[in-house]
């Protein structure tokens, strides 16, 4: 090598690049490149990073095979999984008489991660010297994943990220949210069935699955729902009437209900958890009203508005009040607003506000 100007190179000894990866360097790279592959597919895409870390370095390596040999036949049930050509060429026979040739960066069988009950039936032939192929076992999988199979996985992982955006949900521990998961009751609904009814008790909460509800307070319609979304999680916090409806607008509608007694047997050994809980559903009560608030103070003032410090006259609690004048606001800061209300609504962190709502 021989530098054609003023350049910087850096030396990695082989020692080095031993130390890091293991002595399996190109097997280590094999499965990287898996990873990458697998967070483009529109079906893996949709597990977490760390799930298809775990899964791209639990694929076994098959390496350095030659023209000719066959790595697998019908009825070898322990070689039923997803493989992935890293280097070379492979063909797959189907038992129909069906082919498929798969170059570098291509894979096939995925039908048997997504179908566990298939028996395995290709016939899988090296067609170029030195290939490597990466077989992501259906065994591995559910070892390392505990589910039966991709779908399954995906589903729980669609169900887990819902979960999260709850704050009742957000800080619970993976056997937590495994065993809340596994408790959900299925539902289907048609349009203008009723799921929640105001002044009615609540004893469960629901995910929107599919499908769209409508939320009405009184008689008067207050904003539609789409999935994913959830509804009703108060319920399994407080006995307490429910404060709105929730009817169905869409022709069809899946929801998932969990109700307050598995919940609470989930939670009954984590008491500062519930305490927390406790504190932060308070601040979501529908029955506090301007009248009750007492000013004490102002905190800031603003281009368009002004913060105070006010207290509940009953419950003590200190909110900070922002008042914001609408009519010098054009679309870009109405919209800014907007945007502010909902990542208050979104937070929940010991050391930032809560967004609360008051009734005039």
């Amino acid at each position: 090598m021989r530098s054609l100007g003023e350049s910087a190179c850096y030396k990695i000894l082989a020692k080095d690049i031993t130390t890091v990866f293991g002595v399996n360097l190109s097997g280590v790279l094999s499965q990287n490149l898996l990873m990458t592959q697998l967070g483009s597919h529109e079906l893996f895409s949709q597990l977490p990073l760390d799930v298809l870390d775990t899964l791209s370095h639990a694929a076994k390596v098959l390496e350095n095979h030659n023209s000719g040999q066959i790595i697998a036949i019908p009825g070898e049930e322990h070689k039923k999984g997803f493989y992935f050509v890293a280097e070379g060429e492979a063909e797959f026979c189907d038992s129909d008489g069906s082919k498929k040739r798969c170059a570098k960066n291509e894979y096939h069988c995925l039908e048997y991660l997504c179908n566990p009950k298939l028996s395995f039936h290709h016939t899988i032939m090296i067609t170029a010297d030195n290939t490597t192929v990466l077989c992501l076992s259906l065994d591995i999988m559910k070892e390392k994943i505990n589910n039966d199979s991709l779908v399954a996985e995906i589903s729980y992982q669609k169900t887990v990220g819902l979960l999260k955006n709850i704050f009742i949900f957000r800080h619970m521990r993976k056997e937590q949210l495994d065993k809340i998961v596994g408790a959900f009751e299925v539902r289907k609904l048609k349009k203008d069935d009723p799921l929640i009814v105001e002044g009615q008790m609540g004893n469960e909460m629901y995910l929107l699955m599919t499908g769209q509800v409508a939320i009405s307070k009184g008689g008067d319609f207050i904003v539609s729902k789409k999935s994913p979304t959830y509804v009703g999680e108060r319920a399994l916090m407080y006995d307490e009437p429910r404060s709105a409806s929730c009817t169905v607008s869409s022709d069809e509608c899946e929801v998932w209900a969990l109700s307050k007694a598995v919940f609470l047997e989930v939670m009954q050994n984590d008491a500062s958890l519930m305490e927390h809980l406790a504190e932060r559903t308070a601040l979501q009560s529908s029955s506090l009203h301007f009248h009750d608030l007492i000013e004490l103070k102002v905190v800031g003032r603003g281009g368009y508005g002004v913060v105070k410090m006010v207290e509940h006259a009953t419950t003590k609690m200190r909110y900070a009040l922002k008042a914001v004048e609408r009519a010098p606001l054009g679309d870009s800061e109405c919209q800014a607003i907007i945007n502010e209300k909902k990542v208050m609504m979104d937070t929940d962190h010991p050391m930032m506000l809560e967004k609360r709502n008051f009734s005039l």
